[in-house]
């Protein structure tokens, strides 16, 4: 018999065991040290499968919590992050067991907002997950260099590890926090949790004055993850002299994602990359649609404007009424009698699937309300 249960805190050498296996040699003590790491780290919460008659440990999952600052409203969210099973009991339903047991005590917790993961589309559909927001991917070239940023003086900037230099955790702190949508992110493993996945963190320096900072994937930089800089108007410094010292790598082109909502980013890079596409990653399982569509929809509200307009319906049971008015968002718990009615999956994919304009099914809404600009940084993907 398996019984699935919480974690015991004398386990979590043996889940870091399971983790690593599951995962082909992860070595989650590295790869995932904002959590596996010294202390302090970050906060997780662990479900395992046990082998009633061995007692040993069979499946884990884990969730983490996190709280994210969107346009001024706080939600909070549980990141589905590792689900490993020991190679010789796959097939055996431990992975629904344990993450059927998370979701259930994050809809127990009373005050989780939605469930968030990165993972295979259909592999976690059954547990009410679906492709939900987008962000925005660039590419850059040497042709850009050349010819777009010909005029852009790039050449005294550098870039050195970030968190080398008094300051830099604050500095870095105070980049995240100015964004209209973020995971707020503790400083006491700040370091760590800009290392996550085997990323390098690279502070852009110009005359020993810090620009912003940027993550690349430590085994391919021209895999750029993320870019936070105090004025969006050196970008185009910044990425010349990133392109720049990548031509020793025999590197030409590199790659970054930038969230929808970092406004003056996105703003320059299209101006001077070579191209840009819009891609989603995570999946998201709402449990609050009312929190949700309010906090976010500002959030596009705040970043580009959008249209005024009235929408009533009851998502997945939840009765909700949306009014953008005279500059302002405002979500009600309520819906009209003759509202429209929409499972979850339905009112998930209107809400934040890329595709959803091509569902004639699905209710009509204003225009530009969505998808919702829901996006995480590679950083605080668990």
């Amino acid at each position: 018999m398996t019984i699935y249960r919480d974690m015991r805190p004398s386990e979590l050498d043996d889940v870091i065991d399971l983790i690593d296996l599951s995962f082909g040699g992860m070595r989650p003590n590295g790869a995932l040290s904002k959590t596996y790491g010294p202390e302090p780290n970050q906060p997780a919460r662990h479900v395992v499968a046990e082998d009633e008659t061995t007692g040993r440990l069979l499946a884990v999952a884990a969730m983490y919590p996190q709280t994210l600052s969107v346009a001024g409203h706080t939600l909070h969210a549980w990141f589905l992050g590792v689900v490993g099973v020991h190679p010789r009991h796959r097939g055996e339903g431990h992975m629904q067991g344990v993450v059927n047991l998370l979701q259930q005590e994050a809809r127990d917790a009373g005050d989780v907002d939605l469930l968030v993961l990165w993972g295979l589309r259909h592999r976690y559909a059954y547990f009410g997950y679906t492709p939900f927001g987008y962000e925005y991917s660039y590419g850059m070239n040497g042709s850009d260099v050349k010819h777009a940023l010909a005029s852009v003086d790039a050449d005294d900037v550098a870039f050195r590890p970030l968190f080398d230099e008094p300051g830099d955790v604050e500095i870095a702190q105070r980049l995240n926090d100015a964004r209209t949508v973020h995971v707020e992110r503790d400083g006491a493993y700040l370091d760590r949790t800009l290392a996550h996945l085997r990323s390098d963190a690279l502070a852009a320096v110009r005359g020993g004055e810090v620009l912003g900072y940027l993550t690349r994937d430590r085994r391919n930089p021209s895999q750029v993850h993320e870019v936070a800089l105090f004025d969006p108007r050196d970008a185009g410094a910044v990425m010349k002299a990133y392109w720049t010292s990548l031509q020793p790598r025999g590197l030409d082109s590199f790659d970054l994602r930038i969230s929808p909502t970092d406004v003056g980013l996105n703003e320059q890079l299209s101006i001077f990359s070579e191209g840009a596409s819009v891609e989603n990653l995570t999946q998201c399982d709402i449990l609050d649609y009312a929190a949700m569509i309010e906090a976010y929809l500002a959030a596009a509200n705040e970043s580009w404007g959008v249209e005024p307009g009235r929408f009533s319906a009851v998502l997945d049971g939840q009765p909700v009424t949306v009014t953008v008015a005279d500059g302002a968002v405002h979500a009600e718990r309520v819906a009209d009698d003759d509202a429209p009615r929409l499972d979850k999956a339905d009112a998930q994919t209107l809400l934040g699937g890329l595709c959803a304009r091509y569902r004639r099914d699905l209710p009509h809404t204003p225009a530009g309300w969505f998808p919702l600009p829901v996006s995480w940084y590679w950083s605080d993907l668990n």
